[in-house]
């Protein structure tokens, strides 16, 4: 009765043994009966979107560890190569090299500056000169001149001034003459140059305000009645027929004093332009420490002293020498000079 023509047959497993002809009906077990009207429909979770990822940076470069300066000189940090150091020395080094350079430039390229040193740093009292007043190097600015020359040297015949070991003033030569030291330039320990003293007629060897005068080095010579003058007792005086005194040096230099005539009235210059009309000596005016007129050669070998209407002409005479030794000598002579009333 449940035979179909139309319908598949089933087919029964093997293991399944049918009983007989009888028809079998198979149910549902229990447990699974009503599952389908449980079964809820698929629940969908919502899709988070996607966030893109943020880059990343690039690391940080990583710098040599900065030296250390020690007491025991440049120690390098941990992390820093043999070569890093080197090149950091090296480095230090072209600075330091440059630096100089630079400081080397400047110096040899600034202009040079010029000092003039006078005498007003030399300790001064009331007995004693202050300075070198009224030399005829340091004369006044008014210099007389009959012919537009080239100036001459300094001194004649190529002559060169002579040493002076200790720069007082004095020359080596003039030094044994004065029985001071050479190799001390205040021999008496007073304040005051040797030559300084001896210009102003002081004593260097006395740190008393002692003359010369009053010393065994020099002597007074007095010409009739027209002047006195000092001059080294070592000195040879040889006196003219014609008013002309030679004191003569023992190494062969000598010192003329001569006499000139001169009107009543006429001024030194004027005197000197008329009586070397053609001249191309060119002299410049002065006055000696007695406080006469004066005119100085432009090698400071002559001066013209003027006493009254006379002229004293003191000339310093070198021909065997090639340098000039008693310069301060002569000036000294100069000053000391006195006229005789």
């Amino acid at each position: 009765m449940f035979q179909d023509s139309g319908q598949k047959k089933i087919e029964i497993p093997p293991e399944v043994k049918a009983a007989g002809n009888e028809p079998q009906v198979f149910s549902m077990p229990e447990k699974f009966r009503g599952l389908a009207a449980k079964v809820s429909p698929p629940v969908m979770k919502p899709v988070t979107p996607i966030i893109p990822a943020t880059p990343v940076p690039p690391p940080k470069p990583v710098l040599p560890p900065i030296p250390v300066l020690t007491k025991g000189g440049l120690v390098k940090k941990k992390g820093m190569s043999k070569m890093n150091l080197a090149i950091l020395i090296a480095g230090l080094v072209l600075l330091v090299v440059l630096g100089g350079a630079g400081a080397y430039l400047y110096f040899v390229f600034q202009p040079v500056k010029t000092t003039t040193v006078s005498n007003t740093n030399i300790p001064t009292n009331t007995n004693k000169p202050t300075n070198q007043v009224n030399t005829p190097a340091n004369t006044g600015s008014n210099q007389i001149t009959n012919q537009a020359t080239t100036p001459i040297s300094p001194f004649p015949n190529n002559s060169q001034p002579g040493r002076d070991t200790d720069s007082d003033g004095l020359t080596d030569a003039e030094e044994i003459l004065y029985k001071t030291s050479s190799k001390k330039p205040d021999t008496d320990s007073d304040g005051f140059l040797d030559g300084n003293e001896v210009f102003h007629g002081y004593d260097p060897n006395s740190p008393d305000p002692a003359r010369l005068n009053d010393s065994d080095i020099v002597s007074s010579f007095e010409k009739a009645t027209i002047y006195k003058v000092l001059y080294p007792k070592a000195w040879v005086i040889r006196e003219g027929t014609d008013e002309n005194v030679t004191f003569v040096v023992p190494s062969g230099e000598t010192v003329i004093i001569s006499l000139e005539s001169k009107e009543a009235g006429v001024l030194l210059s004027e005197w000197f332009s008329g009586t070397n009309p053609s001249s191309e000596i060119n002299v410049t005016e002065s006055k000696t420490k007695r406080g006469y007129s004066a005119l100085v050669t432009e090698d400071q070998m002559t001066v013209y002293i003027e006493a009254e209407n006379r002229v004293i002409v003191m000339s310093y005479q070198n021909t065997v020498k090639a340098s000039v030794d008693y310069l301060a000598t002569f000036e000294m002579m100069i000053n000391s000079l006195e006229l005789v009333q």
